[in-house]
This record gives structure tokens, C-alpha cells and sequence, in this order.
């Protein structure tokens, strides 16, 4: 087994000093239609320790859309699938093997001062390593709703609702239920000050 030897994480920590890179293409037809595209690969490596800190490898494509839809509505839809691993290798895989994959779908109309919002998230983790006191197994699906209303230049309200289901299997190595349901209200004033 591996031990970290600081009672914390640094996530943003250069470990192996290797360059990584991204790249990206956005297509737009007049101001109705966007896609954007991009691969991302931080080419880490996942053996590296420094003060009890691993490289994390991580790498992704995702897929964008921005739609102009009839009826002054907007549609945004996001596709994100990829992989991260860290740690020695055990029974064929690092210490941590995941991938990942999260999609997400918002309809969105403005009206006046008023702005409604639907979104729907589903993500799922799938763990590829044999860690069985660490498992990142996961999936879920997420509601959101929300309202804003722009009551001057400055100042504007807001009110939220959220509903996320997840099941993570490694909840029930801490005898805690792996299914849960939170809900979540959220109401805001925004202010805006300039000079």
C-alpha cells in the first residue's frame, strides 16, 4: 500500500515537471449555432511522488453546444468523457484508476427582466483499479432550476433549486447508505458596484 507522508493534498503541486498541453476549435454560424471541441492531456506521470504528493494523470474530450432556439430560448448541452490515475501500479492498475463521463443539457429563456433556467446533469465514475477501501465508483443524475429577476443595473435577485440522486459504492465501507438524495434551496441579492 502507499502512504502519503503530508496530512494534506496539494492538487496544483508540479510533481514531474512535464509539460502537458490542450487543444481546442470552436465552430460558430452567425450568432444562432456554436461548437466547441477540445482535448485535454496533462501527460502527468502517475508514479511521481514528491513530499507524499502524486502526479495525477488526467485526460479528456469534451464536446460543446450553444443553440439559438425559436422563442428567444437557449439551449447549452456539454459532453465530458476521460480517465485520471495516480499512484504505484497493483494487479494491473495505479493505485487510483478511474474514468469518467458527465453530460449536461440547459434550456434557458430570458423575458423582460426575467431569466427561467432547466438544467439536467448525469455523470457516472467507473474504477478501474482493485483498491476496495477506495472505491471512486459513482453515479448520479442532477435537477436544477432557476429563476433570476434583474431589478436595475445594479442589483438583481435569484432563487435555485437543486436535486442531486448519487450512488457511491464506497459509501459502504464507512456503513453509510451508497444511495442518497440532497436537495437544495438557494435564494440571492446580487449587487453590482462600478466606478
Amino acid at each position: 500500500m502507499f502512504a502519503a507522508q503530508d496530512p494534506y493534498v496539494a492538487p496544483f503541486r508540479e510533481v514531474d515537471n512535464r509539460a502537458g498541453y490542450y487543444m481546442s476549435a470552436d465552430w460558430r454560424m452567425v450568432d444562432r449555432f456554436l461548437v466547441s471541441v477540445m482535448h485535454y492531456d496533462n501527460r502527468a506521470e502517475p508514479t511521481a511522488i514528491e513530499n507524499g504528493q502524486y502526479a495525477w494523470t488526467t485526460k479528456f474530450n469534451h464536446i460543446a453546444a450553444q443553440v439559438s432556439l425559436p422563442a428567444n430560448v437557449g439551449l447549452i448541452a456539454q459532453w465530458m468523457r476521460g480517465s485520471t490515475d495516480m499512484g504505484p501500479v497493483m494487479n494491473s492498475a495505479h493505485a487510483v484508476d478511474v474514468d469518467y463521463d458527465s453530460k449536461f443539457l440547459l434550456l434557458t429563456k430570458a423575458v423582460d427582466k426575467h431569466r427561467f433556467s432547466l438544467r439536467y446533469d448525469n455523470f457516472e465514475v467507473t474504477q478501474n483499479d482493485v483498491t476496495q477501501e477506495d472505491n471512486n465508483a459513482e453515479d448520479g443524475h442532477v435537477w436544477t432550476a432557476a429563476y433570476r429577476f434583474g431589478w436595475s443595473e445594479s442589483v438583481s435577485v435569484a432563487a435555485e433549486w437543486l436535486s442531486i440522486r448519487t450512488h457511491h459504492f464506497g459509501w459502504v465501507y464507512y456503513d453509510i447508505d451508497p444511495a442518497a438524495t440532497e436537495e437544495q434551496i438557494q435564494l440571492s441579492v446580487m449587487f453590482r458596484f462600478s466606478r
